[in-house]
């Protein structure tokens, strides 16, 4: 018996996996989007953890 070689066999793994990358790359995408909308917001614009405040982008309104 050899315990060091391996046997190939045919099994599919993109296959049936697929739809779960698309899924998952699709989330990702809605998310980014949700969170990009949700800093744009009038209650977190002039947060300073907001990246465009950190830049200067935005007008502080007094």
């Amino acid at each position: 018996m050899a315990f060091g070689i391996r046997r190939a066999y045919p099994t599919p793994i993109v296959k049936p996996l697929w739809p779960y990358a698309v899924g998952g790359v699709i989330t990702f995408f809605l998310f980014a989007k949700a969170a990009n909308a949700s800093m744009n917001t009038e209650e977190f614009i002039n947060d300073p953890r907001n990246p465009r405040f950190k830049a200067g982008g935005v007008k502080e309104e007094h």
